[in-house]
């Protein structure tokens, strides 16, 4: 990368140079002193060499100047689900200079991330992580001790269906995903602005923006912001995520009056398709409908249901006060108990046919499974 000759004089001489992006992130310094002159009568104290002595020191270079600013900011701060969102982008250098670069941005459900602590990678540490310096000096051939070297640092980085049974203007919610949107590659113009426009799920949550952005010449940083989606009336399910053929149990929604009035009453309505049903006077019923008083906190309402053969069901959810409503629809699994038995039997044909008699239980479920027959010979 460098290197220099020159006569040095005194005991504490010296040397300049100048720093260059070939020495990014860390290089190393060493020198090699030779003596001119006779020889000294006296053996140095050190036993060592007394003509040639190396010397050598390792140093790291600043990064400041690789990290960019990341500025993300969105249209609107809080909106309802579905609703279009836009997040304006802009990318500076540590001078507050705009600079044309590349984005990922990602827009994530900050409820699933919180459960990781997930944030995207700081890439400057990264790409330039420091690398073991291989450089041997001396001669110590006498003190050799096998030692696996540091491990360079890897570059780069990896980074619910239904028929409503309520109002008519009462939106079912039913598109739920952790991820509202994701762009690779977004590139900023030369004053360092992009925009991205995307439709949201239906899920009411706190969701997170993280931009990542990078440049041609090695600079990269990280911008991340948050933005709500919310509604004034919000309706969650209170169902298992999975039932078994025969259960009976209470399921049903909870409800929060983010208005905080109180006053009135809330309709609540909810259908259920095969093989879930509700129990209602001791029958199956595909709808239900009741009202209760409007609360200022979160309640959950729950109804008697039964699940009948196996299959996947759609639970569907609405309720609605005076200027506010919400739904949702989810699938619900019911999965049967997996039950399997084998019995092997073996004889000798001698006429061309034989029988082999099959006893089944009494009350073994007909209206799923089934009975395999494999024949095979034993030679």
């Amino acid at each position: 990368i460098w290197q220099q000759r020159l006569h040095a004089h005194g005991a504490a001489p010296t040397v300049s140079f100048t720093i260059t992006p070939a020495m990014l992130p860390n290089a190393a310094f060493e020198a090699i002193a030779v003596r001119h002159g006779p020889v000294p009568t006296v053996k140095p104290a050190d036993a060592g060499n007394a003509l040639v002595r190396n010397g050598f020191a390792a140093f790291n270079v600043a990064l400041d100047g690789k990290y960019l600013t990341v500025t993300a900011t969105p249209l609107h701060p809080r909106l309802e689900p579905a609703a279009r969102q836009s997040i304006h982008l802009h990318v500076t250098d540590r001078a507050h200079r705009a600079v044309r670069g590349q984005i990922t941005l990602i827009v994530a459900n900050d409820a699933i991330l919180q459960l990781s602590g997930y944030r995207p990678p700081d890439l400057v540490t990264l790409v330039y992580g420091d690398q073991p310096i291989s450089t041997r000096f001396a001669d110590n051939r006498g003190a050799i001790v096998l030692q696996t070297l540091k491990r360079a640092v890897d570059k780069g980085w990896g980074y619910g269906g239904g028929l409503s049974t309520g109002a008519e203007d009462t939106r079912i919610r039913r598109k739920f995903d952790p991820l509202a949107y994701y762009a690779g590659s977004i590139v900023t113009d030369a004053n360092g602005d992009a925009d991205a426009a995307f439709a949201l799920p239906d899920d009411l949550t706190t969701w997170r923006v993280m931009a990542v952005a990078a440049t041609t010449d090695g600079r990269f940083g990280n911008g991340e912001t948050t933005f709500l989606t919310n509604k004034p009336l919000i309706v969650n399910p209170v169902v298992p995520q999975f039932a078994r053929p025969g259960d009976r149990f209470d399921a049903g929604v909870a409800v929060t009056n983010a208005a905080n009035a109180g006053g009135g009453t809330i309709a609540i309505a909810g259908s259920l398709t095969a093989p879930l049903a509700f129990l209602v006077n001791a029958q199956t019923a595909a709808t239900t409908t009741f009202s209760a008083p409007i609360e200022q906190i979160t309640k959950a309402y729950r109804v008697a249901m039964v699940a009948g053969g196996p299959g996947t069901s759609t639970a569907t959810f609405t309720a609605k006060r005076t200027g506010a409503s919400d739904g949702f629809a989810i699938p619900v699994p019911v999965i049967d108990r997996a039950v399997m038995e084998s019995v092997v039997t073996t004889g000798v044909l001698t006429n061309g046919s034989i029988a082999v008699p099959l006893d089944v239980a009494a009350g073994t479920p007909a209206d799923t499974g089934g009975l395999q027959l494999v024949l095979a010979n034993s030679l």
